[in-house]
């Protein structure tokens, strides 16, 4: 981090805070005259210098490249580096995270103290963070999730044949259902199975539908 900052301040030719993104638009945008062309802003009317817009400046000056990193690592920093060591229970001296079964607006588990749903998996230095994560001797890390919870819900409160049929022949990854206009005259459409991957999202559009 140390080494970033003396970059950074290199590259710019002079010394600024780098944790404050109006500091950084006026050296990035003011003093080295990069283009803000596409980029948003905030609403003070500052160019933005969010990660997302950026992204979209790599390649213009190395100062940008050397802002991402900082700013990677100063978030695995202060979110894992030194966080995590005040978590330690003082007993086990392991971390234990918190569940919560009402956390969520949808109803799914969430968990804090750490957020173990938000544990870095990309770049060398994420990886190096979820590498501390071990389990004990004699157990293992367990990954689960609802099985289309809002579905299962959805074809319980409607008592849709189809769709209850389905969950009960176990054919989780297809989802059945009628489709309907929306303009009042209840004209049925074909049947339509869209197939729902955790990996892929796919979505069907259809002239002003709802859904029964």
């Amino acid at each position: 981090v140390l080494g970033l900052e003396k970059r950074i301040t290199k590259f710019a030719g002079s010394s600024f805070n780098i944790s404050s993104p109006q500091q950084v638009s006026e050296i990035l945008f003011g003093k080295l005259q990069l283009s803000s062309k596409g980029l948003k802003k905030t609403p003070r009317g500052v160019v933005s210098t969010a990660a997302p817009e950026l992204i979209k400046l790599k390649g213009q000056h190395p100062i940008i490249d050397a802002l991402l990193e900082y700013r990677e690592l100063m978030k695995l920093k202060t979110t894992y580096v030194e966080a995590l060591p005040k978590l330690i229970d003082p007993k086990t001296l392991r971390i234990h995270s918190t569940f919560h079964q009402l956390g969520t607006a949808t109803g799914r588990m969430s968990s804090s103290d750490p957020n173990l749903q938000n544990i870095p998996i990309r770049g060398e230095h994420g990886k190096e963070i979820r590498r501390a994560f071990i389990p004990a001797d004699g157990f293992v890390f367990l990954s689960a999730d609802y099985s289309q919870m809002e579905l299962r819900v959805a074809a319980h409160v409607t008592q849709d044949e189809k769709m209850i049929e389905f969950f009960k022949e176990g054919q989780l990854g297809y989802v059945c259902g009628k489709i309907y206009y929306a303009d009042g005259q209840g004209r049925e459409l074909p049947e339509r199975c869209l197939r729902d991957r955790v990996s892929r999202r796919s979505t069907a559009h259809f002239p002003e539908p709802r859904y029964i």
